[in-house]
């Protein structure tokens, strides 16, 4: 059996990928197979994979008939692996010569899991712009991913999670390590720079970091509901409230100046930014000031469907339901925005003075 299987996932990555390649190929740790995953890619991807196939026995290539995307890539990837020890790495970062060699001694010397190490940050054009530091606590892995990019785990926890989630696309390594961790598979830092992170335009696109930042919202928000642990659901909590602000920013201008040309530009900008809270927020108040309350109740409601602990739509909500009398919804309303987040004394208290007044009136 090979020792270290690594698996490369591409989809039209010409660019970085011989890079990528070689550095794989001249670690120093000798005893590992390369499983290049071709994910349907239409630039030279193929012809590069090729052409080091042909020089390297410890290649092996597979060509998906259509784009499966990386979670997919991943599966189809490790379902030919035959190490007893299993990685994967991306066509645009690059692995320190002795990395592979250093993360299996660590592992089998802790006798872990999972070993990961700390990277070094480069730019397009290969040039050092910082060093991330991977150490903080494993508790923390459920709100930040903790392991990042350089790691190598036992091929027991590949098979026990049965592989990568397929259907989190770009999250799918931070749900993968969360599961391990929930499963109490053991994991060690080693404060070793054994891997260089490329960030270029495409990574550090704003629709790009957007996304990934809303799976990982909506995935935290899913896990922390099964977590009894108070302390670490406030941890949690916390950072659920750190990425809500990368959701809430107000344009640089509004088309229009009457109330409905401001009105169709928010509608205009729910389309072309669909993950911007203050374009619903801006829209629902529109519908608000022009008495259209069922307007204004239908994108709210849309937009707490995916961002549950958003306070001030869930304010801007209940506002509009006590301007129509409508207690009963308004009440149905905040104790489900209380238990969902149960650390929030605001709707508590706004709850007591709403079964008052009902029962009351």
């Amino acid at each position: 059996m090979t020792k270290v299987s690594i698996i490369l996932p591409v989809y039209n990555g010409e660019k970085y990928l011989r890079t990528a390649i070689k550095s794989i190929l001249n670690q120093s740790f000798e005893d590992f197979e390369l499983i290049l995953v071709n994910d349907a890619s239409t630039d030279r991807t193929l012809d590069i994979i090729q052409f080091f196939a042909a020089k390297d026995k410890r290649i092996k290539v597979i060509s998906n008939q259509e784009n499966k995307k990386l979670p997919a890539s991943l599966n189809v990837g490790f379902s030919e692996a035959t190490g007893a020890y299993l990685t994967w790495t991306s066509d645009d970062n690059a692995l320190m010569p002795d990395c592979i060699e250093r993360l299996l001694a660590e592992l089998i010397k802790r006798d872990v899991d999972i070993i990961y190490a700390d990277v070094e940050e480069i730019n397009e054009h290969g040039d050092l712009t910082t060093i991330m530091r991977r150490d903080k606590p494993i508790e923390y892995l459920l709100h930040t991913n903790v392991v990042g990019a350089c790691f190598l785990y036992r091929r027991e926890v590949q098979e026990r999670l049965e592989g990568y989630r397929e259907d989190l696309f770009l999250i799918e390594d931070y749900d993968f390590w969360c599961r391990a961790y929930l499963q109490n598979f053991r994991f060690h830092h080693i404060k070793e720079i054994l891997y260089s992170y490329r960030r270029h335009t495409q990574s550090l696109s704003l629709s790009y970091t957007e996304r990934v930042s809303f799976y990982r919202l909506q995935y935290i928000i899913k896990t922390m509901r099964g977590i009894d642990n108070q302390a670490l659901k406030n941890q949690i909590l916390g950072e659920v409230f750190s990425i809500y602000k990368g959701f809430y920013w107000a344009p640089a201008k509004i088309d229009g100046s009457s109330p409905q040309q401001a009105l169709e530009h928010f509608q205009k900008q729910i389309k072309a930014s669909p993950l911007n809270l203050f374009n619903y927020h801006a829209t629902a108040q529109l519908f608000s000031a022009a008495n259209d309350y069922a307007a204004a109740e239908a994108v709210l409601k849309d937009i707490l469907d995916v961002f549950p602990y958003w306070e001030n739509g869930v304010m801007l909500l209940l506002d509009i339901y006590l301007k129509q009398n409508k207690i009963d919804a308004a009440i149905a309303l905040i104790q489900n925005a209380a238990a969902i987040d149960d650390q929030n004394d605001t709707y508590k208290k706004i709850l007591l003075t709403l079964l008052k007044h009902h029962k009351g009136s």
